[in-house]
């Protein structure tokens, strides 16, 4: 799972998300030709809907959800299915939680041309309040036998929206619910599961300590870079 997140608006979550998932990821990750065989998924970029995002008025606006498969492989159509089960879970189980929140929304009046004596009233101001997600925009499913050191099957999503971002993501709720999720659908997995949430969670904090140093660290650069121009005579 990634660090970062991606908007989902109000509307394509739960239930939505998770059958709008399905549904595109079985029609550009085919079935297998033969037992077996290693088959792989469509690598562009395709819209799963449209999701709404509010503008520096408030005011909604929609833009396209997408998602690419950019390195999948997988030898059998359980596992296919098994992938896109677990991603379309995880994924919706990551937008949820203290990645909503509630905002308020403004539409306002559509002005028509002067009318005379005919115009009715005007237009109103239409204003309500709507919940809006984030979830995680990458994830990465492997899947290893008892034979190969290395990954024998992998299945991975990235997730993008065009308009931008907004209201909240936390990298390690995110961990914690999709943990969840998981544990509830691979009980026999636990051990392994649990294991994982503990390193997501750890590399979550690591990532929040070694942000600020990074970016403190690229504007001593920029600093520098300035300072030689200048002395330089640039």
């Amino acid at each position: 799972m990634g660090q970062s997140s991606v908007l989902v608006g109000s509307s394509l979550t739960g239930p939505a998300l998770m059958s709008t998932l399905s549904s595109v990821l079985k029609t550009i990750c085919p079935t297998p030709t033969s037992p077996g065989a290693l088959t792989s998924c469509e690598t562009g970029v395709v819209v799963l809907g449209q999701a709404t995002w509010l503008n520096k008025e408030s005011n909604p606006e929609p833009g396209d959800l997408t998602i690419s498969i950019p390195n999948a492989s997988y030898n059998s159509t359980d596992y296919r299915d098994l992938f896109i089960g677990l991603l379309a879970s995880a994924a919706n189980a990551s937008a949820s939680g203290t990645n909503c929140v509630k905002k308020d929304w403004t539409i306002p009046p559509v002005l028509e041309p002067r009318c005379g004596q005919g115009c009715g009233p005007p237009p109103k101001v239409m204003k309500g309040s709507d919940t809006f997600c984030n979830m995680a925009s990458f994830f990465d499913n492997q899947f290893y036998d008892e034979v190969k050191e290395q990954a024998s099957q992998w299945f991975t999503a990235e997730f993008g929206f065009e308009l931008g971002s907004m209201g909240e993501y936390s990298c390690d709720d995110t961990i914690g619910l999709i943990g969840d999720v998981l544990l509830a659908v691979m009980p026999e997995f636990d051990w392994a599961i649990e294991a994982g949430i503990e390193l997501g969670q750890a590399a979550c904090a690591l990532n929040d300590t070694l942000s600020p140093l990074i970016n403190k660290s690229k504007g001593l650069k920029s600093r520098k870079a300035r300072s030689l121009e200048i002395d330089s005579g640039e």
